[in-house]
């Protein structure tokens, strides 16, 4: 973990036009080739003002995740500003009031739907599988979310759009 830190500093002290040859410089320090990371893919690049108000013009909804990519339990105040400075970002770039919020890495804490009260946000998801069922005013700020990707199979999609997922995860105490 503390490698993995230290390594994220390094690559954030960068300029951003020394971002790419340093991601090469450390892949060539872990034995991958230069190459495999396909840079030129944009993989590792974040969409551009124009291509945000696209995506925008297109119908896609450009909310908050922190503009740090974090949130850190216990400090309640530092992720409310965080949350504010993502908003202040996207507003400036010329996009619509973001309110809906995604928790960095699934990281929460108690004190999560105070801070997303506190900060004007309507809506939060977790990295938590399962159904959205209502308890109380809090759910709303710690939804559910299933995360897809190409590991996922169709049946798997299928089952836990269906709910059956749900249901085996809770039969099995899961």
């Amino acid at each position: 973990h503390r490698l993995c830190g230290a390594a994220e500093a390094w690559l954030l002290a960068l300029p951003p036009q020394g971002v790419a040859p340093g991601l090469e410089r450390f892949a060539a320090a872990m034995g991958v080739p230069a190459a495999d990371l396909d840079l030129a893919s944009r993989r590792f690049s974040y969409m551009t003002r124009e291509e945000l108000l696209a995506a925008c013009a297109n119908g896609c909804a450009i909310e908050l995740h922190g503009h740090l990519h974090e949130y850190l339990p216990g400090q309640p105040e530092r992720n409310r500003a965080n949350i504010e400075l993502c908003r202040e970002k996207i507003v400036a770039a010329g996009l619509p009031r973001p309110t809906h919020y995604c928790y960095p890495s699934g990281a929460f804490d108690a004190q999560a739907p105070e801070v997303m009260r506190a900060a004007g946000v309507a809506t939060a998801t977790t990295c938590l599988p399962g159904l959205v069922r209502i308890k109380d005013d809090d759910t709303r700020y710690l939804l559910p979310r299933f995360l897809d990707g190409g590991n996922v199979s169709m049946i798997e999609f299928e089952a836990e759009m269906s709910g059956v997922l749900e249901l085996l995860r809770k039969l099995t105490g899961r």
